[in-house]
């Protein structure tokens, strides 16, 4: 179960107060992943966005994502399956299985 987090890697769909399933810790997985590669938090990454909309959560609605292309990137595969599992629509989200199998394939 996924928990709002103090580093603010909020839930788009509990923010909005839809239905929580397995797709939040989908995502909330991907920004664990993203935190991982670049070795910093990343509400620090999106925070200008969120300065430009007002909040932190304004910026998560509008659309607000971590940067794919600060220092050294992941590769595109990684992009990809990072971008599905933070998608704002839950149902194009990956299953936690397809993670797994991506993660399994997909060694860094």
């Amino acid at each position: 179960m996924t928990i709002l987090l103090e580093n603010n890697n909020i839930i788009l769909q509990v923010l909005e107060g839809r239905e929580y399933n397995k797709a939040a810790d989908i995502y909330s997985l991907s920004m664990i992943v993203w935190e991982l590669w670049y070795g910093t938090l990343v509400c620090d990454n999106i925070m200008p966005a969120a300065q430009v909309h007002g909040s932190l959560e304004a910026a998560i609605r509008a659309g607000a994502r971590p940067s794919l292309t600060k220092a050294v990137p992941p590769s595109r595969d990684w992009q990809e399956i990072l971008a599905m599992c933070w998608s704002e629509n839950s149902r194009a989200r990956p299953s936690a299985q397809q993670c797994m199998d991506f993660f399994t394939k997909n060694k860094i």
